[in-house]
């Protein structure tokens, strides 16, 4: 009965450390990221405020595409930028349900700002022969100007 006491405390000390560093994961990592990825829809069923807890997912896609510009680590940009267009979807579903235009031009401006990220890492991303993941950054600001549109119509 001992020995499953310390087997228990283990993996749930382990358990609790991999939320703890998965929160940083960027999907290089896949075991750490897969696990952050759980966490956040996770918390996502229990936020109140679904707008507010999609905007602090939407900062950190953003920085997870600039990180994997910067990084070269290019072969993650494609999912990483399916991500974050997602998350920029659903916030424009959610404000538009709501027919709010103050949160509407807040969001545009927050979606600008994120435009202006990511367009500098797309302009800094290296042009090498064969490489072109520089695309998923663009896919990135091309559903921004879609969702921008379709929020200044509210």
């Amino acid at each position: 009965m001992r020995n499953i006491k310390v087997f228990a405390v283990i993996i749930l000390a382990i358990l609790a450390l991999s939320l703890i560093f998965s929160n940083s994961a960027d999907p290089s990592n896949q075991l750490l990221f897969g696990l952050k990825r759980f966490q956040e829809n996770i918390f996502a069923n229990f936020k109140q405020d679904k707008l507010d807890y999609s905007n602090e997912l939407l900062d950190k896609r953003v920085t997870e595409l600039k990180q994997l510009a910067n990084k070269e680590k290019s072969r993650y940009l494609w999912s990483a930028s399916l991500r974050y267009s997602t998350t920029a979807g659903k916030i424009t579903e959610l404000i538009v349900a709501q027919n709010s235009k103050e949160k509407a031009t807040i969001q545009i401006e927050i979606f600008n700002s994120d435009k202006e990220q990511i367009n500098k890492a797309w302009q800094e991303f290296p042009r090498d022969f064969g490489n072109e993941d520089w695309k998923f950054l663009e896919d990135a600001i091309n559903y921004l100007n879609i969702y921008t549109e379709q929020l200044s119509k509210i």
